[in-house]
């Protein structure tokens, strides 16, 4: 089944590093029905993996993970939303931020007073139709 058009798919599990596969997995199905291509597609994964890790390092188990990918004709815009526990500061450098450098354009990274975290990037491609 190809999908055409506009598609946005959300998935909320807890904020932990093994529900991350569930997530991966729910997108990737979109990525793959989808005109995006191959290498377009890793890349989001990969980035998806590195937002989702620096959200759960943050976070607390108790917390939830709502991870978002809308494919468009031309883009795959991902957002991933977690609530940072106390205190904890978002760690905005290592591995996972040199993965989102090189995958993603217009990271953004927005943070409010109740604790709420989100990450959110997109990755232009040439459509494979």
């Amino acid at each position: 089944m190809e999908i055409t058009g506009d598609v946005s798919v959300q998935v909320t599990v807890p904020a932990v590093a093994e529900q991350v596969g569930l997530v991966r997995h729910a997108i990737s199905g979109v990525l793959t029905d989808s005109a995006v291509p191959d290498s377009t597609a890793l890349d989001v994964l990969l980035a998806l993996d590195a937002m989702c890790s620096v959200v759960i390092a943050s976070s607390g188990e108790s917390r939830r993970l709502r991870c978002v990918c809308t494919v468009g004709d031309d883009c795959a815009e991902l957002q991933v939303t977690g609530h940072l526990l106390g205190d904890v500061a978002l760690v905005h450098r290592g591995y996972a931020w040199c993965l989102l450098d090189r995958t993603v354009e217009g990271l953004m990274v927005a943070t409010h007073d109740d604790g709420v975290v989100q990450l959110s990037g997109r990755k232009a491609y040439r459509s494979n139709r």
